[in-house]
């Protein structure tokens, strides 16, 4: 449906929850005449999955639970995933700008598949772990926390706007979410002042988010940027000539082209593809005559 009907994706997103949410709800109903699942302690396997999915383990005085762990190793996956692979480099691409990204050759339509599957995944263990945690689950549970979950990204440092964030970041947010919630109660003040706090850390994530972006665009030069993609056939040429011609040739542009800033190049056996960045002020002439 995102894909396809081109909408935003936040929109998109808001429209099933709500769908599936009457839908889960109803269901739920009819099934078992409550809005809460049967009691799965009696099921076949119940005691292997309880051992999986709702562990506890003991690390010195601290008794951790599994979905603690299930939070670190996932982190983990999703920083190396953004910051060393180039699936990452699309995503960031993808948020950055959708349309230059596909026009450089980045799948945005298969990437978007597998980030909506990923969280999917990672909604199915935190509902597995609730569900063999407390033998049921109620059809309504987290429902009203779905913009919680989008503060403790933006007060982990992601852009709404897309293009910006870290695993990490976000992780960090979630666990400032958590810490304040239980700080709260555990000083014992009224939990109805969670909500203030919740905005006023919201606000002061957003500022510094825009403070950053604003502190960023002050250092960059004074001119903008045009991207230009170059492709280069090297008949009969295997993936590291190719890679050596190419480089030799980027250094020769880049002397004789000091408007021209390299960003990227892929290789492979006798063709090559270069993301050049001109600015301005560079005569496009000039460079095609050095490219072509």
């Amino acid at each position: 449906m995102l894909n396809r009907s081109g909408l935003p994706s936040f929109l998109i997103t808001l429209a099933t929850f709500f769908v599936l949410q009457g839908v889960n709800l109803g269901v739920t109903r009819s099934v078992t005449g409550g809005v809460a699942s049967n009691d799965i302690s009696d099921m076949a396997g119940f005691d292997s999955a309880h051992a999986f999915f709702a562990a506890s383990m003991k690390i010195g005085p601290v008794n951790l639970k599994i979905p603690v762990l299930f939070w670190i190793i996932l982190t983990i996956i999703a920083a190396f995933v953004l910051l060393r692979t180039k699936v990452g480099n699309w995503i960031f691409a993808i948020g950055d700008d959708e349309k230059a990204a596909r026009a450089v050759g980045v799948p945005v339509w298969k990437v978007r598949v597998g980030l909506y599957m990923f969280v999917g995944f990672c909604a199915w263990l935190s509902g597995m772990h609730l569900l063999f945690a407390f033998n049921q689950v109620q059809s309504g549970e987290g429902i009203g926390n779905e913009f919680i979950y989008i503060i403790a990204a933006v007060v982990g440092g992601c852009l709404l706007t897309g293009g910006y964030g870290s695993a990490v970041g976000a992780s960090f947010g979630a666990l400032m979410f958590g810490m304040t919630q239980l700080g709260i109660n555990y000083a014992g003040w009224n939990p109805d002042w969670f909500k203030f706090f919740l905005g006023i850390m919201l606000l002061f994530a957003v500022v510094g988010a825009l403070s950053y972006t604003k502190l960023g665009q002050s250092e960059d030069p004074p001119f903008t940027f045009r991207v230009m993609v170059v492709r280069t056939n090297w008949p009969g040429a295997t993936a590291q000539q190719v890679a050596e011609q190419v480089t030799d040739k980027i250094e020769r542009t880049l002397q004789e082209v000091p408007y021209a800033d390299k960003i990227r190049t892929y290789t492979k056996p006798g063709e090559s593809l270069t993301i050049l960045e001109l600015r301005d002020s560079a005569p496009p002439g000039e460079v095609q005559q050095v490219w072509y």
